[in-house]
């Protein structure tokens, strides 16, 4: 077996954040409308990859085998070949939108409508829990259920941030334009 010489090497942990099955909960809970603008979302492919089962050991072998690299793209080693895993392979596996988002504002969200209806006494700070928990409580406005559900794929399967995590606040910005969201990378 080759073996990676350590200035090659790249130290990666594994962590279990991502919650594929907050796809399920989402979606089960929306109606039938939002299900379906849901399926035609930038989150729509993730509905065909909930049921995946992670092999950890595969997963824990390739990051063994992972080098450093300038490029933003993971490069592995195994054997005497080199294989790479970058953007294109990202969005071929996902189906997620994928690009530069070099212009985009992230300084609002403070003062939106989403934020000012259902996280009026958060002082602007706002968990992943909070959000789950409005999603929950959400009865009357289905639109705004929808939206906190995007918000909620984001946190707990995209982005797989720690729990106590908060939310940065231009999420409900870009959530409460669906046309603008939808195209975001």
């Amino acid at each position: 077996m080759d073996v990676i010489e350590n200035e090659e090497r790249l130290e990666a942990t594994i962590t279990n954040r991502c919650k594929i099955g907050m796809v399920d909960e989402v979606f089960d809970k929306l109606d039938a409308t939002h299900k379906n603008m849901f399926e035609t979302s930038c989150f729509g492919p993730l509905l065909k990859l909930r049921k995946i089962k992670l092999a950890s050991q595969l997963v824990h072998q390739l990051l063994l085998r992972w080098m450093k690299t300038k490029k933003e793209e993971a490069w592995f080693k195994i054997g005497n070949k080199r294989a790479r895993f970058g953007l294109q392979e990202f969005v071929l596996v996902t189906g997620l939108n994928a690009g530069g988002c070099e212009n985009v504002d992230k300084s609002g969200g403070a003062d939106c409508r989403i934020v000012k209806e259902h996280f009026r006494k958060s002082g602007g700070k706002i968990m992943k829990r909070d959000v789950f928990e409005a999603f929950k409580r959400c009865k009357r406005n289905k639109t705004d259920k929808y939206k906190l559900g995007l918000i909620i794929i984001l946190a707990y399967v995209l982005l797989a941030t720690e729990e106590k995590t908060l939310i940065d606040l231009w999420w409900f910005e870009l959530v409460d334009d669906l046309d603008k969201f939808d195209k975001y990378p």
